[in-house]
Parts: structure tokens; C-alpha cells; sequence
């Protein structure tokens, strides 16, 4: 998970987000099959005022 790269462990990703560690842990193993969308889009906007590197990734992936 990118996110774990900046140094954040699971538990203090899931305090931003407002879920549980559980909740990140299975997201991140890919073991979630109902993760809302709202709980994506605040991890994706998480992601990227923490890691700018994936906003520019995500820029020239639409160009």
C-alpha cells in the first residue's frame, strides 16, 4: 500500500479514514469485496496530499 510507504502504519491510515485497522488490512490484502465508495475516495485523496508522486502518475495515465 502506497500509503504505508510514507511511514503511516495501518492503524493510523484507518484513524484518518474513520475505519478499523481490520478494515484497512483487508483492503489492503484485497480481501474486501463491499468497500464503499466513499471509504475509496477518501483513501484515494489521503494518497494523494501524501504521496504527490501518485498524482502525477495518475495525470499522465489521462493524458
Amino acid at each position: 500500500m502506497r500509503l504505508e510507504k510514507t511511514g503511516l502504519t495501518q492503524a493510523q491510515i484507518a484513524t484518518l479514514l474513520g475505519i478499523s485497522q481490520g478494515a484497512v488490512n483487508k483492503i489492503k490484502s484485497q480481501r474486501s469485496k463491499n468497500t464503499s465508495y466513499i471509504i475509496v475516495d477518501r483513501l484515494r485523496e489521503l494518497a494523494e496530499q501524501l504521496c504527490p508522486e501518485s498524482q502525477r502518475k495518475r495525470r499522465g495515465a489521462n493524458k
